[in-house]
């Protein structure tokens, strides 16, 4: 007999510990894949994301715009921004000045194709200016970083300034968006910088990959001084494919190479390569937890060690955002990993003036639109935020005797959570299935830290 399921949805929401009040897990976007490609932290005590996306602007099934969105410090969206043609376009990253923000990528000139792109915004996503850096081929900016006086440095890839097919191409930028320098790095065949650091010397390195002295793919590293000017260029790798995607700088000026190396035709590992500020004396470490995680992002905390971003498999849940947390000697503290039912990736790591971390990547794993924007940030341990509330769907408002009633938690929380009938716990999945057996009133719930919603089902 057919009984009609009367929904009584109920949200208690509970403040809970420090980490509820100060961490958080969102997710941004529309109806069509999105995703975050670089977080930083702000002096507001927010954060700026910028990625892609096929929801907003000329974006659609076939190409992105560059994406940008404004946190407050409680993980509020303060603004959003997009920026793009009919063609492809991508934020790469987002740098602060005195008047706002810089977002950087690459965009589609009147004239050129695809240029090094840098847009400004003041602090309330005003737009103020914008300028292009390229020649007649295409060049694509894929990492920045700032230089003190309000200037930046940018790197990616060219097919205008090359010796082969494409070169690692840098520029820098003055405090009025003039370029200053540029350079060009690579051999015969193809050269891209991924990631790039600043380092205490005033120069830069550059980090990506290169097939020009091996047909495979090779980790490639380019030092340059402060007017770009090559100080040295090196590969590493394992003669299979290999690829550098981001570096950071201790203390002591030696550099750490994150990437990945292939060991065997279906085997990769993540790798972390400590080189001294010449590129010699190589240490390589695999800090992963297993084969296939990826580590994309590398920064330094403020106890000299670093944290990585990146992505790990979870067995019957696809992939998840892992986070890791480096000693000062490369060993491992920690791992966390963030995430719903399905796929996360993380692209992007940040740390703030208090110690608190920022993942910024993308998901299709909390049963909302497939592939948002996903942005976590944690307390400096990674503790998993706890959920200001709770909430699930069930997949019908009928129920029969001898039926199962399916619950898709719709909740964005990394949480470990509980599901109960009547007071009684049936699963800790994120999402549930439950048979009823015969009529009667059943009460579901689910919970996680504090927070709790319940259906009442007649």
């Amino acid at each position: 007999m057919n009984r009609l399921l009367i929904l009584i949805i109920m949200v208690i929401s509970i403040a809970g510990n420090s980490v509820a009040q100060n961490s958080y897990e969102r997710i941004a976007g529309g109806n069509m894949p999105d995703w975050f490609r670089h977080v930083l932290p702000t002096s507001d005590g927010g954060c700026i994301t910028a990625g892609d996306t096929r929801s907003f602007g000329f974006g659609d099934i076939n190409n992105t715009d560059g994406y940008a969105v404004k946190w407050n410090s409680q993980g509020d969206t303060l603004w959003t921004r997009h920026f793009g043609t009919v063609n492809n376009e991508e934020a790469v990253s987002s740098i602060e000045n005195a008047n706002g923000y810089f977002i950087v990528g690459y965009n589609v000139s009147a004239t050129n194709g695809y240029d090094f792109y840098v847009a400004q915004y003041d602090v309330s996503g005003n737009y103020i200016g914008e300028n292009f850096y390229g020649g007649s081929g295409s060049e694509a900016a894929l990492a920045a970083v700032a230089v003190p006086g309000e200037r930046l440095a940018l790197s990616g890839y060219s097919t205008t300034y090359t010796n082969g097919g494409t070169d690692m191409y840098f520029i820098t930028v003055d405090n009025q968006g003039a370029q200053v320098h540029d350079g060009h790095f690579g051999g015969a065949g193809n050269e891209t910088a991924l990631g790039m650091t600043r380092t205490s010397d005033g120069g830069f390195v550059g980090i990506g990959y290169s097939n020009s002295t091996d047909p495979n793919y090779n980790i490639y590293v380019v030092r340059v001084d402060s007017d770009l000017n090559l100080v040295w260029a090196k590969d590493f790798g394992t003669g299979l494919e290999d690829v550098g995607f981001d570096v950071a700088e201790d203390g002591l000026g030696n550099l750490w190479l994150l990437g990945y190396e292939t060991i065997s035709p279906d085997s990769s590992y993540m790798v972390l390569i400590k080189t001294d500020a010449n590129g010699e004396n190589a240490v390589t470490l695999h800090p992963a937890t297993h084969a296939g995680d990826l580590g994309n992002s590398i920064r330094r905390t403020a106890d000299g060690g670093f944290i990585i971003a990146g992505v790990t498999g979870v067995l019957g849940m696809g992939s998840q955002i892992l986070l890791e947390k480096l000693a000062a000697n490369g060993d491992t503290v920690w791992t966390r990993r963030f995430g719903g039912s399905m796929n996360e990736y993380g692209n992007a790591a940040g740390v703030d003036a208090d110690g608190n971390l920022y993942i910024a990547g993308e998901t299709d794993g909390f049963g909302i639109s497939a592939f948002d924007g996903y942005l976590v940030k944690v307390d400096a341990d990674g503790n998993t935020p706890c959920p200001a509330e709770v909430s699930f769907e069930m997949s019908s408002d009928e129920i029969c005797e001898d039926q199962t009633i399916f619950f898709t938690n719709t909740t964005v929380s990394s949480q470990q959570f509980l599901w109960e009938v009547n007071g009684n716990s049936f699963s800790d999945d994120v999402n549930a299935g439950y048979y009823f057996s015969e009529g009667g009133n059943y009460q579901v719930t689910l919970e996680a830290c504090s927070a709790n919603a319940s259906q009442l089902v007649v």
